[in-house]
């Protein structure tokens, strides 16, 4: 999977990452784009001094008119970007002034041609069509271009939000992982080297990734990293299930998310009890959302921990920054256990 990194837009040649112009080619931009067309023809009609007075067969071939420049320029201009990168502002405005020009002049002489009398039989009508076309189009142009740079700016925020949270989940995990080696150093010398090298290609996996996502299955393998180094401590008290739909393995996943809330299972549930217990881990994909169940066993009066619960509002923040309101993250805490439900939806393939 090759999801766009936001660490790009962090400099200036962000700008030439992603397309200035919107998606003409869906069916709702179309849409819109023609209910546009319509609605700025019957304001010109409805601005003349006609007493209400409108002939609407006129305005309908009129309107046919319009909406054919129209949808043809934005067709040869995407034809004609198609093939050259949208990310040059330069080259995006000269071949939407060569399009516009070009079926604008065309259009407007087969009109005269096809509706003699509808449409005055002069070239000074033409010019004026031509003018206005390119009015136009560089109004529409610098919309456009300055909505394309409230898009880089808002990713920069939003990669410096996620850095800043990050920052302060990394240190707690660290923290936790040293403290399960430090216990096995004089117990189990091999177990403790084992636990180190595992701890090493966690943090190889961990720090060598800057997107914004991951997929699932590589939030498990770091998962299953972090759990060997705490089996080595821990051993037969530690169980964990995971019941993982295929479908969503290779969907993606925000990064450093599974990996915070598997630890918290351990450090403040499993670790805390002389018995032990086991974690419960589902990922499943229902109705175009990844959905995430965790539970484990826990002290009932450890559910008021400072670490507990500031652990969890931090990944909490960074789904909100990510997802906003399409997200939802519930924890609740049942007769000792312990369960966290996730769901956000599928991300699009970049």
């Amino acid at each position: 999977m090759n999801l766009a990194s936001f660490e790009t837009y962090k400099q200036d040649e962000s700008f030439r990452e992603s397309n200035i112009l919107p998606d003409f080619t869906s069916i709702t931009s179309i849409i819109h784009l023609m209910l546009l067309v319509e609605l700025a023809v019957l304001i010109l009609e409805l601005s003349h001094d006609s007493g209400f007075d409108i002939d609407w067969q006129v305005v309908g071939v009129r309107s046919l008119f319009i909406q054919i420049l129209v949808l043809s320029s934005v067709l040869i201009n995407g034809l004609l970007l198609k093939f050259s990168s949208q990310n040059n502002y330069f080259r995006v405005v000269l071949f939407a002034f060569v399009s516009v020009s070009t079926i604008t002049v065309v259009i407007s002489i087969m009109s005269q041609l096809i509706f003699p009398g509808v449409f005055p039989d002069e070239s000074l009508w033409i010019i004026r069509n031509l003018s206005i076309a390119l009015i136009l189009t560089l109004i529409l142009l610098r919309y456009f271009f300055i909505l394309y740079r409230l898009k880089i700016l808002e990713r920069t925020n939003l990669e410096s939000k996620l850095d800043s949270l990050r920052a302060r989940i990394r240190p707690h995990f660290l923290f936790n992982s040293l403290n399960s080696i430090a216990s096995l150093i004089f117990s189990d010398q091999n177990k403790a080297e084992q636990a180190i090298e595992n701890l090493a290609s966690l943090f190889r996996s961990s720090l060598k990734t800057s997107e914004l996502y991951e997929t699932v299955d590589q939030e498990i393998e770091r998962c299953e990293l972090y759990l060997a180094i705490e089996a080595l401590r821990l051993g037969d008290r530690l169980e964990v299930i995971w019941t993982v739909d295929e479908d969503a393995r290779g969907l993606p996943m925000p990064a450093m998310i599974l990996q915070p809330l598997v630890e918290n299972s351990v450090y403040h549930g499993i670790s805390d009890l002389p018995q032990g217990g086991t974690i419960k881990i589902k990922v499943a994909l229902a109705d175009k959302n990844i959905v995430l169940d965790i539970e484990n066993p826990m002290r009932v009066d450890k559910a008021s921990s400072s670490g507990l619960n500031m652990a969890l509002d931090n990944i909490a923040r960074r789904l909100k920054v990510i997802f906003a309101e399409s997200m939802h993250f519930k924890v609740s805490i049942n007769s000792g256990t312990f369960a966290v439900n996730l769901r956000y939806p599928v991300v699009k393939q970049i």
